[in-house]
C-alpha cells in the first residue's frame, strides 16, 4: 500500500513543479529580434551539419582510394615512373620486383613456392642472413629473380626485410646492393 501511495504521490509532485516554472515564463508580446536570432542560429546549425554530411560523403570516397594514395606515394618517394609496374602484372626481372616490393609491399603474384607453370617465379622463403652482411636486427624474404619456370635459379636474388628494405644480390651471397630508387642501388653491403 506504501508503494502505491508513493507511485502516487511522485507524479503530484512532478505536476507541482512544471506548473512552478512555468508561472515564470513572462506573458509579454514576443520579440522579433529574438526570433531572427533563433532563426539565424537554426540556419547555421543547418549549413554546418550540411557541411559535416559533405565532408564525411568526402571522407568515405577517399577512404575506398587509401591503398591506392599510398601506392602512389610510395612510387614517388622511390621515383619509379608511373606505369612501371601494375599490381596484377608479373615480373622476374630484378629492377621490376624491387619496384614491385616498394610500391606495394609483397611480391608480385608470379612469386610462388612451387613453380608448375610458366612465367612463375620462386619465392625461396626465409633468409637467415648466415653471413651477416645484411643488417641484423632485421628478418627477410629470399625471391629468385631474373630467371622463371624452367630456368635454373641462377645467382641473382632479392632479400628485403620485414620493414621493406630491398636488397639484390647478383653473386649468390657474397655482397649485396640495397635498392633505394628507380634503377638506384646503394654501395655494396659485404
Amino acid at each position: 500500500m506504501k508503494k502505491v501511495s508513493i507511485l502516487l504521490i511522485l507524479p503530484l509532485f512532478s505536476l507541482i513543479l512544471v506548473g512552478c516554472s512555468a508561472s515564470n515564463i513572462s506573458s509579454s508580446p514576443i520579440d522579433s529580434s529574438n526570433i531572427s536570432y533563433v532563426s539565424s542560429t537554426i540556419n547555421s546549425q543547418q549549413t554546418n551539419s550540411t557541411e559535416i554530411s559533405s565532408t564525411s560523403s568526402s571522407e568515405d570516397s577517399a577512404s575506398s582510394s587509401t591503398y591506392v594514395d599510398i601506392y602512389e606515394e610510395r612510387r614517388i618517394s622511390f621515383g619509379i615512373p608511373e606505369n612501371y609496374v601494375e599490381k596484377s602484372g608479373w615480373y622476374s626481372e630484378h629492377d621490376k620486383v624491387a619496384a614491385y616490393i616498394a610500391i606495394y609491399h609483397t611480391t608480385p603474384e608470379n612469386f610462388v613456392e612451387k613453380m608448375t607453370k610458366p612465367g612463375q617465379c620462386r619465392l625461396a622463403g626465409v633468409h637467415y642472413n648466415r653471413e651477416k652482411r645484411l643488417p641484423t636486427y632485421l628478418t627477410y624474404t629470399e625471391i629468385y629473380v631474373d630467371t622463371t619456370y624452367g630456368q635454373s635459379p641462377g645467382r641473382n636474388r632479392i632479400v628485403f626485410s620485414n620493414n621493406y628494405r630491398i636488397f639484390f644480390t647478383n653473386n649468390h651471397y657474397e655482397s649485396f646492393t640495397e635498392y633505394i630508387g628507380y634503377n638506384n642501388y646503394t654501395a655494396n653491403y659485404q
